[in-house]
């Protein structure tokens, strides 16, 4: 029988958790971004799901014997196998081929399992210092230009996965973080200056870089939470004791949990888990976390992004 993209996601979830931290985790992570991502569009327009979930059941296959055959994580080093080389059909899966893509024809659409480089290959990135935080699984590097609105929907969801299990949240307590992060971000770019800086805000690709104000502890926001002043800066040297890029999934994923776990901040976490809904979520960590002073049509895009990354979380794993 083939694979579900449920079945497929919490084989996934087990194989990483056997193999934490390593550049077998950062490979799978890839494949369910690109294979959810691309469940998601043959779903909306109508393609062959079933064909889809085959291709998937072999990939597992391949990751299974990749697995026994003991590769990444001995201390004895790689395989006569080449672990790096997934083996799909016809065509193979290089972690270290760049953007060099494996196709299929699925129901008239390609299948294409791109990712960004710096997500499958070198050597895992070094976790916090300051707390035992692994962000292994997401980019070390900033990305090239804004995010899609797929690319971004795609990545809300790992982060909600990753935060449900780090803290015990429900779906609809991590849904109400990531829409906030969403919204904030214009569509989760780690790379997003404020865009009040910018002629034509969000649409201005300027906006989408490296932290921007002449000094690094300036009063503009960066990030998935925007963080501004001290926090920007916390923001700056996390990343740079943990050679990651600022701009990066990794560092804003590492330092959100950092102050997630922290005294100051912690305690987001405990008034996040007595809420039950979406929306009840949204509003904590809006008035608690980002501490964003405006409601009305803005707290509307915060919760429509959070109710939108909450359904497409519960099509994949619920």
């Amino acid at each position: 029988m083939a694979l579900t993209i449920k079945e497929f996601n919490s084989a996934l979830d087990g194989i990483s958790e056997q193999e934490p931290g390593t550049q077998v985790s950062q490979l799978l992570e890839s494949y369910r971004q690109e294979f959810n991502r691309q469940y998601q569009e043959l779903s909306k327009n109508g393609g062959n799901i079933d064909a889809l979930q085959e291709l998937l059941e072999m990939i597992m296959a391949q990751l299974r014997s990749i697995l026994r055959q003991d590769s990444w994580s001995n201390a004895g080093g790689q395989s006569d196998s080449n672990p790096s080389s997934i083996q799909v059909g016809a065509s193979s899966h290089s972690a270290n081929s760049g953007n060099a893509a494996n196709s299929g024809n699925i129901g008239g659409h390609t299948l294409n399992a791109v990712t960004e480089p710096s997500s499958v290959s070198g050597p895992p990135p070094t976790t916090s210092k300051t707390a035992s935080i692994d962000s292994s699984s997401f980019s070390t590097t900033m990305p090239e230009g804004r995010l899609s609105e797929d690319e971004g929907k795609q990545l809300a969801v790992q982060v909600m996965n990753r935060l449900i299990k780090e803290y015990g949240l429900t779906p609809e307590q991590a849904a109400g973080i990531v829409g906030n992060l969403y919204m904030e971000s214009a569509g989760m770019n780690p790379h997003a200056n404020q865009f009040s800086q910018f002629s034509g805000g969000a649409s201005n690709p300027d906006a989408f870089g490296d932290p921007s104000g002449a000094r690094v502890q300036d009063n503009t926001g960066y990030g998935w939470a925007q963080w501004g002043e001290s926090r920007k800066d916390g923001l700056i040297q996390y990343a740079k004791a943990n050679n990651m890029d600022p701009g990066s999934s990794a560092a804003n994923l590492g330092f959100l949990m950092q102050e997630l776990s922290s005294p100051s901040e912690g305690q987001v976490i405990q008034s996040l888990k007595k809420t039950e809904s979406v929306e009840e979520a949204m509003m904590v960590f809006r008035r608690d976390y980002e501490r964003a002073a405006v409601g009305g049509a803005a707290d509307g895009e915060r919760l429509n992004s959070a109710q939108d990354i909450y359904e497409l979380y519960m099509n994949q794993y619920g």
